[in-house]
């Protein structure tokens, strides 16, 4: 849930996270920094508003969320981790350093 919301602020605060950010500050001839100034009043709140709201959800566990991983699956989970760490050579391991973002 994190990175979805998370991607929908960035989204929402930058120029380019949004096509129709584009389309705004391109009509307004803004650049990327007077995009963000210009848009804080409403961004800023938006952001902020959205940090608390997956706070709140995840501390009162609302739709399940925050809730804790079994200590099976985690277990599941970091045996597998670990198997592949063994198995990776250095060529690989050089692949994930420079893998773009």
């Amino acid at each position: 849930m994190h990175a979805g919301v998370g991607t929908a602020l960035g989204g929402v605060c930058t120029m380019v996270g949004e096509p129709q950010n584009l389309i705004i500050a391109s009509q307004a001839n803004w650049q990327f920094a007077e995009f963000a100034i210009r848009m804080s009043p409403v961004t800023v709140p938006v952001f902020f508003a959205g940090i608390f709201t997956c706070f709140l959800v995840e501390k009162f566990k609302i739709f399940s969320y925050g809730a804790q991983l079994p200590d099976s699956v985690h277990k599941i989970l970091s045996d597998y981790a670990d198997q592949e760490d063994a198995n990776r050579t250095t060529r690989d391991k050089m692949k994930l350093v420079i893998q773009p973002s």
